[in-house]
């Protein structure tokens, strides 16, 4: 199957013409939820189907006739998990838009965390895609995931240097992927201990979580303030 025809099936798979779109939510959501618990818990070539259909309560036939095969059932639950992730921090930069620049990072980083924390399945397969590549097609699979991250950054960042709020002379899309860098880093350490074993961030508990958001907000923004700008905004 070429790629084109597995991105094309997963938007056959989500429209709402699909025979699966069309089952009632109740069957739905025990078929979503079954799916995401085994693909968190084994990743994609470990996860079984017969697991799948026993966990949700339908025939193993019935999930080939939603999905075609394993790869498309993954396919929707990855796109479904992109559309909840990408509308829960959308939100959150509509709700930050009259804040500073770093305070939006902030309130980002925030967000992030109390996201993966609420969303431990779904944290559970981008952290196995995206340092396993266990997944359909992965390359273009983290291409999508690391592109749509960097874009989402990208015009926080633009938009701080067109209100004077950080340097002209910041090269957006560097300054996108450092960013990018620290926040998965730091998600990473609170979700996957495993991944990064001198880490205690499971276990040091919210406060301090947010300690460290202040720490490394306060180490980026004195890397990009504008000069003669203090910390809050205000123009010296």
């Amino acid at each position: 199957m070429t790629t084109w025809s597995f991105l094309a099936r997963v938007r056959m798979y989500t429209n709402g013409e699909s025979l699966f779109s069309k089952l009632k939510p109740e069957k739905r959501e025990r078929i979503i939820a079954a799916a995401l618990g085994e693909f968190a818990d084994k990743g994609y070539t470990g996860a079984s189907m017969n697991v799948i259909a026993a966990n949700a309560g339908v025939a193993k036939g019935s999930l080939f006739d939603y999905f075609g095969n394993k790869s498309g059932l993954f396919g929707y639950i990855y796109h479904m998990a992109l559309t909840e992730t990408t509308a829960y921090l959308r939100s959150a930069r509509t709700a930050s838009r009259n804040d500073e620049f770093f305070t939006r990072i902030e309130k980002l980083m925030v967000a992030s965390l109390d996201f993966v924390t609420a969303h431990p399945d779904i944290a559970a397969v981008y952290y196995r895609i995206t340092h396993t590549g266990d997944a359909p097609y992965p390359t273009d699979i983290l291409a999508d995931i690391h592109g749509r991250l960097l874009d989402f950054i990208r015009d926080f960042i633009t938009e701080a240097i067109a209100r004077h709020e950080i340097r002209s002379d910041i090269d957006p899309s560097v300054a996108a992927f450092l960013l990018a860098g620290i926040l998965d880093r730091f998600l990473q350490a609170h979700f996957a201990p495993f991944l990064d074993p001198y880490a205690t961030f499971r276990t040091i508990g919210r406060a301090e979580s947010l300690r460290w958001i202040d720490e490394l907000i306060g180490l980026y923004r004195r890397g990009m303030t504008v000069y003669g700008v203090h910390p809050k905004g205000t123009i010296s």
